[in-house]
């Protein structure tokens, strides 16, 4: 089947113009699924047919079902509403996963502060059971000299 606008081939042409940074075409290509900016250029020109594993790996990076992207044959039907709501979950979940990501930060630098308490509380334990031996050795020293005498 060619492509052109309007119909299916159109699907890959609005998923990556509505993501410019381009993680679409990187979550496509690490399902395995590459997409060469050729093959990108032929497909939105009409001269190549989407795959159906190249529109599932894109519905899949845009985290919806491939039948909420596509109508019936031959036509895109709401996928450019859909491809858009998709596109606006996909940058939620960005939000969401960066805010995670600064959360995480802020707990292993917690973590990392805590760490260094316990290592400074160590060492001062260590020199402090050293001072105790030291102190005992000698009031035992003492009180041997002292019973000597």
């Amino acid at each position: 089947m060619r492509t052109g606008r309007g119909s299916r081939g159109d699907l890959l042409g609005l998923a990556l113009r509505l993501d410019p940074c381009g993680e679409v075409a990187t979550r496509i290509g690490r399902m395995g699924v590459p997409l060469p900016q050729q093959t990108i250029a032929r497909i939105e020109a009409g001269k190549r047919s989407v795959r159906l594993a190249e529109a599932a790996a894109i519905a899949h990076a845009l985290g919806a079902e491939l039948s909420e992207l596509m109508s019936g044959p031959g036509e895109i039907g709401d996928a450019p509403e859909q491809l858009a709501q998709a596109v606006d979950r996909l940058q939620r979940v960005r939000v969401e996963r960066a805010d995670t990501d600064l959360a995480q930060e802020a707990a292993e630098s917690h973590a990392a502060a805590i760490a260094g308490e316990v290592m400074v509380l160590r060492e001062e334990e260590a020199r402090l059971e050293a001072t105790v031996e030291q102190l005992r050795a000698a009031v035992e020293q003492a009180a041997d000299n002292g019973g000597a005498e």
